[in-house]
């Protein structure tokens, strides 16, 4: 996972050297791939976040199997 983040990286900074060379603003450049970046990032983690769930049992389910609530 970790591989695949750094080869989206080195894509991101080859296309803004491309960018500035090609005569784009190097302003204009870091605050677009700023703005693509944030909601990636948000995206990346939600994904985290859902697989990290994924290995705890919910709450509702360990109320249906009568385990580990206060009142038991």
């Amino acid at each position: 996972m970790v591989r695949q983040h750094l080869i989206l990286a080195a894509v991101a900074v080859v296309v803004a050297g491309v960018a500035v060379a090609a005569g784009a603003p190097f302003g204009t450049v870091v605050l677009v791939l700023l703005g693509l970046g944030c909601p990636l990032m948000m995206v990346m983690m939600m994904r985290g976040m859902a697989a990290h769930d994924k290995d705890r049992p919910r709450e509702r389910d360990r109320e249906r199997s009568g385990g580990g609530g206060e009142g038991s």
